[in-house]
């Protein structure tokens, strides 16, 4: 997209914007709140980060078709969550960079797994840029409330779906299924840990090798662990090397192995 279309955009967004959502628009942009997601041609992506909200909103801007969408509750022709990502985009695009950056305030989510008694205790925290950190003991939710302002993380769509499982477990231990989505949920994270280290997570499930050998007039299966697995972490959970997968079951159990022929 040109920058003649950003600008065009810009004014349309302007002129339909009340003075009192602009304003609090330039406020969001000082405050560095604006996160350039995605860019093409056609579409710009942004997320806004809202103090005491566990979701940010997301932009949807259109320079070519001078349109724009947000999925706030907003009932206004133009929110102050639009009117700050176009008012970052022109920022950005005039010095010389694509899209808009949260700035150093911005903090990420940790997650913390450690092994106990065969299986995975997970634990999170907000880290902040200066090292800072507070522990997340219960929903995020609860935890942006507490924090208020002082909440700068913004959660994806993963850190969400994590969050709900936690929450559903309490203190009992996950499920071998409710384990694997975890993993998986976690492998858009590059701040994981186990046992202090950091490690990497893959949503490539590995599963147990059939071994097929002739005996008699027939066959023998054998199930036989996957080479690539170092270590079972848990019911659901499997490390091998640096990189922790979840661990997959072959579909044999109850009516159909007993339903195997006998060797």
């Amino acid at each position: 997209m040109s920058a003649s279309e950003v600008d065009a955009l810009f004014r349309a967004i302007r002129a339909q914007c009340s003075a009192g959502t602009w304003s609090s628009g330039v406020e969001l942009v000082r405050a560095e709140a604006v996160t350039g997601v995605a860019a093409d041609e056609d579409q710009v992506t942004c997320r806004v980060r809202i103090p005491q909200r566990v979701v940010a909103p997301t932009v949807l801007l259109y320079p070519a078709d001078e349109e724009w969408d947000c999925d706030c509750e907003s009932k206004l022709p133009v929110c102050e969550h639009v009117a700050a990502a176009i008012i970052a985009l022109k920022r950005a695009r005039e010095s010389g960079q694509q899209l808009p950056t949260a700035g150093s305030s911005d903090a990420r989510i940790v997650y913390r797994l450690r092994r106990d008694k065969g299986r995975l205790l997970i634990a999170r925290a907000v880290v902040k840029a200066d090292g800072s950190e507070r522990p997340i003991e219960g929903t995020l939710a609860g935890l942006a409330s507490k924090m208020g302002g002082q909440f700068v993380v913004t959660p994806n769509q993963d850190d969400l779906a994590i969050d709900r499982a936690l929450s559903a477990l309490g203190n009992g231990p996950a499920s071998a299924e409710v384990m694997g989505s975890i993993l998986r949920w976690l492998s858009s994270s590059d701040r994981v840990e186990l046992d202090g280290q950091a490690v990497r997570v893959s949503n490539e499930g590995l599963a147990p090798h059939a071994r097929v050998d002739e005996e008699g007039t027939g066959f023998r299966v054998t199930i036989e662990a996957n080479p690539k697995i170092d270590e079972v972490l848990a019911p659901g959970a499997a490390r091998a090397g640096d990189t922790l997968h979840p661990l997959l079951h072959p579909d044999l159990s109850g009516v159909r192995l007993e339903n195997l022929p006998s060797s």
